[in-house]
């Protein structure tokens, strides 16, 4: 696979650079994966049963990219005395760790290696189990139960939840039970002994972990910054704290070094992607982004925010085209110099998600679009502002970024996508879109705004308890409006809709006959009144007729 970074070619001057104390990391790309030992016709050879499922569920082909990377290749490595970190199926390469010149001139000079290029440093432990991680991934499951619940039992973290309407999401039974989350972030510090994450530990619901930055199996004594996103959607303290996905399995896998910021983290992201994907994840949250390096011939420019240029963006989208809904912030640099998003949130058909305040504003550190290809990011928003996490003494606080925006949204993305197991990513991000609060006039603030996950699943036609066979308001609208007047209608078979607004006296004020949305998913069409702008304040009578069905409703102007 072509890798379209912009890559600095080995010579022997990259290792005349290190210092005598410093482990340099090395990326080398392959040129194919010629007589490779695995076949599209056995994928359970490389995928799990779970991975196989997805892609038959959603008609995606198994292909040569998902093919591990050629076994020989990596032992010829291995025999000139070199170091293999990471491997990457989807960029058919390998981060290696190594700083003696004459073994990299004899990798050079290997037939297969097509590039090696210097994407980092190293300096820790190193206890690799690579096989011990594959194995892991084979058919795991998880054993959990849905609580009825009212709003305290939410605690401090109500606000975050009910701004989604994650709250009646919960109430009709979708708590993300069977969904799997791979988490992508940078250590998960005392998630094991925090015990607000107790139910995940006795339940089954932490399906494995992995390092992809020391390469061994303990996440838990690096960085708490992973635990707090974790806490998001996985925390469950009745009245104090509960997340938006309770009943979700998790895959903790850490990607990101926080000590230092290198090249190499983006290739470190991209084979946590193919784990996650490996392992057969529903949904992958990353809480990571990347702009500039501590080399700064690594630094990225808002020209690579392509969606293509970055190896994490093509990861991304590679995972998305797998099947994979990912939700990953996008970024916290809208009041500093570089201001835009981050990769891989310019990434094309994932979910980039911004951060607003408490009052649902949009909070001033949230990176804006477009992406340097002319696309609106972020996608939609959730609480990035006074969100509430917990803290590594078992205790929680109110935090703020958008690594906490994405990891709320995350989670009413798994009890969407457990209402909705047959809906494809598209289908999913669309609804996600539709619902939104500004999706009418989509912006590079907050993209299509705050969403509605409660309307999301009526629109995916996964709302047991919706009626999708009578016209009706799906959405009234708001009592008090200052605007315009906005809600959702639904009509199966796509009539009309007319509005006749009138005020005290009787007379007919504001009137107007809307042509259903065909595109619209299922019937349901988004109704905004713009012309209610121009109404003097006072109290008004909003008679909506679909077809023949009629609703009234009492509107106030201020």
């Amino acid at each position: 696979m072509k890798i379209y970074l912009s890559l600095l070619v080995f010579s022997i001057s990259l290792v005349a650079q290190a210092k005598d104390s410093d482990s340099l990391k090395f990326w080398v790309s392959f040129k194919d994966k010629s007589n490779t030992p695995y076949s599209i016709n056995q994928p359970e050879k490389y995928l799990s049963k779970k991975a196989i499922e997805r892609r038959e569920r959603f008609n995606i082909e198994i292909t040569e990219q998902d093919f591990p990377v050629n076994p020989q290749y990596i032992e010829k490595i291995e025999k000139l005395g070199i170091k293999i970190l990471n491997r990457s199926r989807w960029l058919n390469g390998v981060s290696i760790l190594e700083v003696d010149d004459k073994k990299l001139k004899k990798l050079q000079g290997l037939s297969f290696v097509n590039t090696i290029t210097k994407v980092g440093v190293y300096s820790k432990k190193d206890n690799s189990q690579m096989d011990y991680l594959m194995a892991l991934f084979m058919g795991l499951g998880n054993k959990t139960d849905t609580t009825k619940i009212d709003e305290s039992y939410y605690g401090d973290g109500l606000n975050q939840i009910k701004m989604l309407n994650g709250v009646a999401m919960h109430q009709k039974g979708y708590t993300g039970k069977g969904v799997t989350i791979a988490v992508l972030d940078g250590g998960f510090m005392n998630v094991h002994k925090i015990e607000t994450f107790k139910h995940l530990y006795s339940n089954g619901q932490i399906l494995g972990s992995w390092d992809f930055v020391q390469l061994d199996s303990n996440v838990y004594d690096d960085n708490n910054h992973g635990m707090n996103v974790l806490s998001c959607m996985a925390a469950r303290t009745p009245k104090q704290m509960v997340g938006t996905a309770p009943d979700a399995s998790y895959w903790l896998l850490r990607t990101e070094d926080a000590n230092t910021e290198y090249l190499i983290e983006e290739y470190n992201w991209a084979s946590g992607a193919e784990f996650a994907d490996s392992a057969g994840a529903d949904i992958i949250n990353s809480s990571l982004g990347y702009t500039t390096f501590d080399d700064e011939t690594m630094n990225h420019t808002y020209k690579d925010l392509n969606g293509k240029n970055s190896v994490c963006s093509q990861a991304a989208t590679i995972a998305a085209q797998k099947g994979i809904i990912i939700c990953n912030a996008a970024g916290n640099e809208g009041d500093d110099d570089w201001r835009y998003v981050g990769v891989p949130a310019d990434a094309d058909g994932i979910i980039s998600v911004g951060g607003v305040n408490p009052d649902r504003s949009h909070a001033d550190f949230s990176s804006y679009g477009p992406t340097a290809d002319g696309r609106i990011k972020p996608t939609i928003a959730a609480q990035g502002v006074k969100a509430i996490v917990a803290s590594v003494s078992d205790g929680f606080y109110g935090s703020q970024g958008t690594s906490f925006a994405s990891p709320i949204l995350c989670g009413m993305v798994a009890c969407l996508r457990q209402a909705n197991p047959n809906k494809t990513v598209k289908e999913i991000i669309s609804a996600l879109e539709f619902s939104a609060s500004q999706y009418h006039k989509p912006d590079t603030i907050l993209g299509s705004g705050i969403p509605d996950i409660v309307l999301a699943n009526q629109f995916l036609g996964g709302d047991k308890y919706f009626d999708y066979k009578r016209n009706q308001i799906a959405s009234p609208p708001l009592p008090i409006f200052a605007n315009t007047i906005s809600f959702v209608v639904f009509s199966p078979k796509y009539d009309n809709t007319v509005v006749t607004i009138t005020d005290g006296t009787g007379n007919i004020v504001l009137r107007e006959s809307i042509l259903p949305n065909v595109k619209s998913p299922l019937g349901f069409h988004k109704v905004r009144l713009e012309q209610a702008k121009t109404l003097a304040t006072g109290v008004y009578t909003c008679t909506v007729k679909i077809g023949n069905e009629t609703e009234v409703y009492k509107l106030t102007k201020e």
